[in-house]
């Protein structure tokens, strides 16, 4: 009878420190939220990455894509905050938000933004025409 208390005791103590790991590993490495969540199909716009661990064991190498495409990484703005410069993308379309760390972490939010046509002006009034 003894060594059953025992076992259930130990049961309910790994259990403890499995959910312990668990909830520590959420204040490590993570994305909470992208924004603007669309931007100029010309490229260019500056998207703010929010998330935590973004330096907290050192800083960290990343690598943003924009569906296919390849954001510029402008700044950590501390251990919360990425800014990237967004690429140019297909009007209209929106795009998956993928980034890349350093140690092979991979984050991918689906349809994360969109390329929508710039407000105020068309590229058809930039062409010169002759």
């Amino acid at each position: 009878m003894h060594y059953r208390k025992v076992s259930v005791h130990l049961a309910f103590v790994a259990a403890l420190a499995l959910f312990a790991s668990a909830c520590s590993e959420d204040k490590g490495l993570r994305i909470t939220r992208i924004e603007p969540k669309q931007g100029t199909y010309l490229g260019g716009d500056t998207v703010t990455v929010f998330g935590s661990g973004f330096q907290a064991e050192g800083a960290r190498d990343v690598v943003v894509y924009f569906g296919d495409r390849q954001g510029k990484v402008l700044a950590f703005d501390g251990d919360t905050k990425l800014r990237v410069q967004a690429p140019s993308g297909e009007k209209g379309k929106t795009v998956e938000v993928t980034m890349i760390f350093g140690d092979a972490r991979r984050f991918t939010y689906p349809a994360a933004y969109t390329f929508i046509e710039p407000s105020g002006i068309k590229v058809d009034d930039i062409v010169k025409k002759e």
